[in-house]
């Protein structure tokens, strides 16, 4: 039985929001979830290994977070601005949770590393640097990608690897249009294993608490808190 579902891509740096025909097969014994997406032709294309995330519209409470495994363009009937991708996902992990998932896209990027690993914290804090100066640092990964659960306090991000709980890390936050990264320290309050279907792990999710945040920071989020409640108010999808 074919549901209508709203797809939210992930990885793009605009929060494309898109509604598609959702459908669970079964193929030598293994679940296959499918999705139909129409498009408009100027849109970004979807990508195989895209992440999405995927809300029931009968049911706005139940969400999962999905990868596209395979991607079909379907033979359009006519010559019109509209195509339709046949999606093929891996369905990772499924919660009506919302803290479990991201909301915001294309504000700022987001390198961590653990404190232990930098020879001298204070002086890295004070440290005038650019993006690409810590990435020099071969101590620090980026998170996988730049769409972020956030509060003013604190934040939530994809990575690859698990940290531990109360771990301490160092964190850098390139806003857009800016230069120079802001640095500050963070402490871990959270990790979650986010599975694939066949229950492996793919990724984590990190949630952290900043460590006396520097005001600017502060401040930077404050302001995109009040854009994400004006866009969540007016019924806005695009980006934040």
């Amino acid at each position: 039985m074919r549901e209508r579902v709203q797809l939210m891509r992930v990885s793009h740096p605009i929060l494309g929001q898109y509604e598609a025909d959702f459908l669970q097969q079964e193929d030598q014994g293994e679940s296959l979830y499918i999705a139909y997406l129409t498009m408009d032709k100027i849109d970004p294309v979807v990508m195989i290994g895209e992440r999405v995330v995927i809300t029931w519209l009968d049911d706005p409470s139940k969400h999962a977070r999905a990868k596209i495994e395979a991607i079909t363009l379907e033979q359009s009937q006519s010559q019109d601005e509209w195509e339709t991708f046949k999606l093929t996902l891996n369905v990772q992990s499924q919660s009506n949770n919302l803290r479990h998932y991201p909301r915001l896209v294309g504000g700022f990027q987001f390198l961590y590393a653990l404190v232990d690993h930098i020879d001298n914290v204070e002086e890295w804090l004070e440290a005038k640097e650019g993006l690409s100066k810590v990435q020099e640092h071969s101590v620090f990964e980026q998170s996988i990608d730049d769409l972020l659960n956030f509060s003013v306090s604190g934040l939530s991000f994809e990575a690859r690897s698990n940290i531990d709980n109360s771990t301490i890390i160092a964190c850098a936050i390139l806003l857009n249009g800016s230069a120079e990264v802001i640095k500050c320290l963070a402490k871990v309050t959270r990790c979650l294993e986010i599975l694939n279907a066949d229950s492996t792990v793919d990724h984590y999710q990190i949630a952290i608490h900043f460590i006396s945040p520097p005001q600017i920071l502060t401040k930077v989020l404050s302001e995109f808190t009040l854009r994400l409640q004006r866009r969540e108010t007016e019924g806005n999808t695009n980006e934040v």
